[in-house]
């Protein structure tokens, strides 16, 4: 976010010459969420106080949050307005920062000189305040997933949750203007462009919206390009009709739709993930928080710890064999299906000694890549000439991606889930698993034992 020293305090006196001798103390926290407003420019106060909470760790009560946000108002520092979102009278509390407010920012040298606080930089709209609120909202998520990764150390801490910017498209404009992303957040070399969908988009905007990005990563190739399209649902409280929407069926449509253009994603160096706005915490710190990107080598490694985890297992039915010129049939399974398995194993049944080739497909919550990769083998049964009564092994890496993410579309009997953190567990009874659901599953219930 933004380095601002813990020992920066600032004493400011009250703008009525009847208060005069009134004072407020701000303190780095208040200055931290007062350069957040002056970025987002609009903001709803429960989400100021959810990133106060949850992303800056300040132990406060909601109430005293309020007091003290209520005494920055009188303090002409900031101004509150109350927005109606929809015809069922849903309303929200929204702030903004004032002119004394962009003023102090400057005093403290927090802000450059020049800034103009009267020019708009349209990245929000007042006639779709559920849009624009729920791309603040998927800022603050990504921002409290990404130091939650870090405190539970699954990612080294050169990546620190501190140094994550978030980035007002409209301000820092450092691509070709062939699209405009709702917003942008970066992590060194990372660069994840959000885009909040209310699942009512047109398809050729959409459409188009890809093709820019896909422009944009070949223009960086240094860079890591990804986009997250997160689908507004009922998690973060807007219209009143999101209560009443299926988000689940726009996240299957839109990831069918992405697929359809696959074969230009496929050539480029950009990442897409398509969830629901409530995952958004789970998925979005995956794009830039040094977890192993999804290269060749990194899935092909995943899938033979994959492997190894089922050699061991005692419910697991088969033993495995040595794959002579198992090159010649990667390129074979490439020709025919459009895409290379990140490994395959060579199963034997040992009653009957029936031999037949198995593919692993690693998968990412959300992402398109991996997803298109399985469904080439999960919805078609022309690599099976090559390969005989083979399975296809769809592996996550933990078991939360594995219940939660969703995958459209109905697949072959063949088809089994699991995770690496799950194979792992040698003890549990049950390891593989079917989908009983096409879509998303609702918990470990909705899936079928093998």
């Amino acid at each position: 976010m933004f380095n601002i020293s813990k020992d920066l305090k600032v004493k400011i006196e009250h703008p009525s010459q009847f208060k005069q001798r009134s004072f407020i103390q701000l303190n780095p926290y208040d200055l931290q969420l007062l350069l957040f407003i002056k970025e987002h420019e609009v903001i709803a106060r429960t989400q100021l106080y959810g990133l106060l909470t949850e992303f800056l760790d300040i132990n406060i009560h909601r109430s005293s949050f309020s007091k003290r946000w209520d005494k920055l108002e009188e303090f002409k520092l900031i101004k509150s307005y109350t927005i109606r979102l929809d015809c069922f009278g849903t309303k929200r509390k929204i702030l903004r920062l004032t002119k004394a407010g962009i003023d102090l920012l400057k005093e403290l040298q927090l802000i450059p000189r020049n800034y103009n606080e009267t020019k708009s930089t349209n990245s929000y709209d007042s006639n779709n305040w559920d849009h624009s609120l729920a791309i603040r909202e998927m800022v603050i998520r990504g921002l409290i997933g990404s130091k939650k990764l870090i405190d539970h150390e699954i990612v080294d801490d050169t990546y620190a949750y501190q140094n994550i910017e978030s980035l007002n498209p409209y301000i820092h404009q450092f691509y070709p203007s062939t699209v405009v992303p709702d917003w942008i957040m970066a992590n060194l070399n990372e660069i994840v462009c959000l885009e909040a969908n209310s699942g009512f988009e047109r398809h050729t905007t959409i459409k188009k919206k890809i093709k820019g990005y896909i422009n944009m990563s070949s223009y960086y190739p240094d860079l890591s390009c990804s986009v997250v399209f997160g689908i507004i649902d009922n998690s973060f409280n807007t219209r009143e009709f999101y209560k009443y929407d299926d988000p689940i069926i726009k996240v299957v449509n839109l990831k069918k739709l992405i697929i359809k253009q696959f074969q230009g994603l496929m050539n480029s160096t950009l990442e897409i993930k398509v969830c629901t706005l409530d995952r958004i915490q789970n998925v979005l710190p995956s794009s830039f928080m040094a977890i192993p990107p999804l290269t060749a080598e990194n899935r092909q490694n995943q899938m033979k710890l994959a492997q190894n985890h089922l050699d061991q297992l005692p419910t697991y039915p088969f033993k495995h064999e040595m794959i002579r010129n198992i090159e010649g049939i990667l390129e074979r399974l490439e020709e025919t299906t459009g895409f290379r398995p990140d490994h395959v194993i060579k199963e034997v049944e040992p009653s009957t000694k029936e031999t037949f080739l198995s593919i692993l497909i690693m998968l990412r919550e959300g992402d398109i890549k991996t997803l298109a990769r399985l469904l080439a083998y999960a919805q078609s049964a022309e690599w099976q000439k090559i390969c005989g009564n083979g399975r296809v092994y769809a592996i996550y890496k933990n078991t939360d991606e594995l219940i939660k993410d969703i995958v459209p579309g109905k697949l072959n009997k063949n088809v089994y889930f699991s995770s690496i953190e799950l194979l792992s567990q040698h003890g549990q009874s049950h390891h593989l698993f079917k989908r009983k659901s096409s879509t998303k599953l609702r918990g470990i219930d909705d899936f079928e034992f093998m």
